[in-house]
């Protein structure tokens, strides 16, 4: 099981190198995601996680892009069908802006025999800097995964769509003289990928992402690991 989900990792690490050695306009990036979680009782579990990103890892002469992002936080599932969170994030952007994000979250769920459904609607704010600007958004992810039987792998795939609700700043700014439509999306996401729960404690993931907004789309390789307590 070792080889297999190695081997699928460097298959897959490979193709989209020598895709984007052929296609030098695409956005292509890397993430690292490294999560610790504990859980104290049974319905509770808290989280620390550090999320890092490489853009156009592959494609230098597009400009290398970084962000760090710092989340904590807690789940709650008073029933075996929903589970409520609430996180708090940090967001460092390419040297140049940092953001909080406060986010509160519903989580309807429902077991489909070796698969699961999922709903996460979020209700998020953010305040950024040096901008000093403000957001709020509605976040709504849906998830289909499934238990291989007898084995420790489970495929997953989730389409996100953030909306904008409403957004002000602090300081005045200049309003362009020709005003444009405001877009009725944020971002979407589309992701597809495999957790490989190595043991009780340890699991690694591998995912591809694809996300767009309306003025930039980006395609996404990463890495994670979870240790659980």
């Amino acid at each position: 099981m070792k080889k297999v989900f190695l081997f699928s990792l460097l298959f897959t690490v490979s193709v989209c190198m020598a895709w984007a050695n052929n296609a030098k306009e695409t956005n292509m990036g890397g993430e690292i995601d490294i999560y610790a979680t504990y859980t104290p009782t049974e319905k509770v579990t808290l989280f620390l996680g550090e999320e890092i990103s490489f853009a156009n890892f592959l494609t230098p002469e597009n400009g290398l892009f970084d962000a760090c992002n710092t989340v904590i936080g807690a789940t709650y599932t008073p029933h075996p069908n929903i589970a409520l969170e609430a996180a708090y994030e940090f967001l460092y952007t390419n040297a140049t802006s940092m953001e909080h994000v406060l986010k509160l979250s519903a989580m309807p769920q429902v077991a489909l025999g070796d698969f699961s459904l999922s709903l996460q609607e979020t209700g998020q704010m953010t305040y950024a800097t040096p901008e000093n600007a403000y957001s709020w958004q509605l976040v709504s992810k849906l998830t289909l995964s499934y238990a291989i039987p007898n084995t420790p792998l489970s495929p997953y795939a989730y389409v996100e769509m953030t909306n904008p609700l409403a957004s002000s700043v602090t300081e005045p700014v200049e309003v362009p003289a020709k005003e444009q439509s405001t877009p009725w999306y944020d971002e979407l996401c589309y992701r597809a990928g495999l957790d490989w729960a190595v043991n009780q404690h340890n699991t690694l993931g591998l995912y591809y992402e694809f996300s767009h907004t309306p003025d930039t789309y980006f395609h996404l390789i990463g890495i994670g690991y979870t240790l659980s307590f």
